[in-house]
């Protein structure tokens, strides 16, 4: 198929989320959103069979509903939004 016969889905921000939950020294858990991501799913066909997946979170729009918390993970050397601006999974 040629790049215009692919199928392109984007996902639509305003009725999805990114959530997460880690576990927190073992005895309790964190769980928060990312507020900006984007991403885009291609297919060669009009289905989902063999499509390409790319997705883009920013690490800084991190809200646990807590902003100490937040704060906290954006200050870690470890952690820090500001060594990871991005996170990628694909083809980004």
């Amino acid at each position: 198929m040629t790049e215009k016969e692919q199928s392109k889905w984007k996902i639509d921000p305003n009725h999805s989320e990114v959530q997460f939950k880690v576990k927190h020294l073992a005895i309790s858990n964190v769980s928060g959103t990312f507020k900006i991501f984007n991403g885009v799913v291609t297919s060669d066909n009009k289905g989902f069979d063999n499509a390409e997946t790319n997705f883009e979170i920013a690490t800084n729009s991190i809200d646990t509903n807590n902003a100490e918390t937040d704060n906290h993970v954006n200050r870690q050397p470890s952690l820090t939004s500001r060594n990871f601006l991005k996170y990628c999974s694909m083809g980004c």
